[in-house]
């Protein structure tokens, strides 16, 4: 009985210092350490943050392009960082990285805090680009109904954007220690942030992404009546459906998705 319960002790002993569990794709999977969490929270923060700024950025240039109180071109705006805010937003997420992630390799969920930079940066330029055109300053307008139109959509666009990775990190930190089940152990698993897991940003289950969405149509109603839409968006990826505010509003909808989804999926590998 003895030599029996020693075994016994052995065996819960060794299963209980595996952190290794198996994954709902039947692949092995890797719960992370309370170290591990907070390296990849951290370095999530950190690219969001430079993403929003990037997006005030962005949505700024507009507004004030549509003003005519730009002192360059409304192109050489997106990436002047007039005032510093987003080199703080970068330096920021690598002092992050450096506070949290020193000696601590999360098996996945993170790259780093360069990439993370370069990929929020990418793709919210990719974002304005893709709702206005390979260029501001074809564009914008500084006539007050069609700059207005132009600027309340930019606005409302880089809030849905900031909200659905709102929605991500949420779900990714609470997925990272349990508790919001079930626990989050691999990329795969990650990825049902995306959609998948009652938490996504496709599940939406405080419905702030889909008023983020309703915004959008509201400031299509407000701002862009009649022929003013069309006149608005000439170019760039949603002006085919200019003629119909619905279908324009889900055009945008699709443009940020798609670029939120890039956003996460390069910053975190997850290979989605």
């Amino acid at each position: 009985m003895k030599n029996k319960l020693i075994s016994l002790g052995l065996a819960a002993g060794f299963v209980g210092s595996l952190l290794i569990v198996a994954g709902p794709d039947n692949s092995w999977a890797q719960v992370q350490d309370k170290g591990k969490q907070g390296c990849i929270n951290q370095l999530n923060k950190g690219g969001a943050k430079v993403a929003a700024t990037q997006g005030k950025e962005n949505s700024g240039c507009v507004k004030n392009g549509t003003k005519g109180k730009l002192t360059g071109t409304a192109e050489a705006c997106l990436t002047a960082d007039g005032k510093g805010k987003v080199a703080k937003a970068k330096n920021g997420n690598v002092a992050g990285e450096t506070k949290k992630c020193t000696g601590i390799s999360p098996d996945f969920g993170a790259t780093s805090a360069a990439n993370g930079n370069s990929v929020a940066l990418s793709q919210e330029l990719g974002l304005v680009h893709d709702l206005f055109g390979s260029s501001l300053d074809a564009v914008i307008s500084t006539d007050k109904a069609i700059g207005g139109c132009q600027a309340a959509i930019a606005g409302a666009a880089e809030k849905l954007a900031a909200t659905k990775v709102k929605q991500f990190l949420g779900c990714k930190k609470n997925g990272l220690n349990g508790k919001t089940p079930p626990q989050i152990a691999s990329a795969s698993d990650l990825a049902g942030c995306l959609s998948g897991r009652s938490d996504s940003i496709a599940a939406d289950p405080k419905a702030k992404v889909s008023g983020a969405v309703t915004k959008i149509g509201d400031a299509i109603t407000k701002k862009c009546v009649g022929s003013t839409l069309a006149s608005a968006f000439p170019a760039g990826e949603c002006s085919s459906a200019t003629g119909n505010p619905t279908n324009f509003k889900d055009c945008v909808d699709e443009r940020v998705e798609c670029r939120v989804c890039l956003l996460l999926d390069q910053m975190d590998n997850l290979g989605a």
